[in-house]
């Protein structure tokens, strides 16, 4: 799964563009001091769209978000539903489309 990002994006750069691609590409749990938490923390890369990812081009951005959980069911879902939070027009890609 992956998010096209219809908000107007602007990269570290300054270039800005809208239709960009979202790809959670690594996930690492991390236990907490509290017994049943935990902190899940993903690498999310930025592509110009969801075809340059699948053939292999560089991702244009990095970013890193992380959430605290207990639950460790649906850990991609419950990224991508923190991730989406930072976005007015966001849709999400299934993998099969």
């Amino acid at each position: 799964m992956g998010l096209l990002i219809k908000d107007e994006y602007t990269l570290e750069n300054g270039v800005t563009m809208t239709n960009c691609y979202l790809y959670i590409d690594g996930v690492t749990m991390l236990k907490t001091l509290v017994k049943t938490e935990y902190t899940v923390v993903c690498d999310a890369r930025i592509y110009v769209s969801r075809e340059m990812r699948d053939t292999g081009k560089e991702a244009l951005e990095m970013k890193r978000y992380s959430i605290p959980t207990s639950d460790l069911t649906n850990l991609h879902t419950q990224l991508y539903n923190k991730i989406k939070m930072n976005y007015t027009n966001v849709s999400d890609i299934f993998e099969s489309e």
